[in-house]
């Protein structure tokens, strides 16, 4: 049981979500282009989440030492929590990324490693908008409707970002 709650921890951090929305859109936004393959889709996607993330925890980082704990913070302490705080993010892409390295690696069709990792992501939305009213105690009902919901959220802003991208 703890390793669901440390998986939980991980999933359903801001960072996580943040990053999980991110990288679909990366995906999206870089499938759109017919010249781009499973090699591309997954290479642009990945290092343009690893980017973000640093300049994630490089805002992190800043606004921590900068913040309440300014005279009793080192770089170092503010740098580590900026980290723990932010690793979700590069979590959030391993379980989208596995059927794109599947079509890189020729186990599946550009189409369908993107169609199977934007499932992944839904799926993953989906579980945790209905895991989080289910923690609470709610009913069923609610935790299928918050399901429903985050699938819809999360879905809406992958579709605005691929878009703009």
């Amino acid at each position: 049981m703890s390793y669901l709650r440390a998986l939980w921890h991980h999933l359903a951090s801001p960072s996580a979500i943040y990053g999980l929305i991110v990288y679909a859109s990366l995906i999206t936004a870089t499938a759109a282009d017919d010249d781009n393959g499973p090699r591309s889709i997954f290479a642009f996607s990945a290092v343009t989440l690893v980017a973000f993330w640093i300049a994630h925890v490089f805002s992190a980082a800043l606004g921590h030492h900068g913040g309440e704990h300014r005279g009793t913070v080192t770089v170092a302490r503010s740098v580590r929590h900026a980290l723990a705080e932010s690793v979700g993010m590069l979590e959030a892409a391993i379980l989208p990324s596995i059927p794109l390295l599947m079509g890189v690696f020729g186990l599946l069709t550009g189409d369908e490693a993107v169609a199977w990792a934007l499932r992944v992501v839904l799926v993953t939305l989906a579980g945790l908008g209905y895991s989080a009213l289910a923690i609470r105690g709610n009913r069923w009902w609610w935790c299928v409707l918050g399901c429903l919901v985050s699938t819809a959220i999360g879905a809406g802003i992958i579709f605005l970002e691929a878009i703009l991208h």
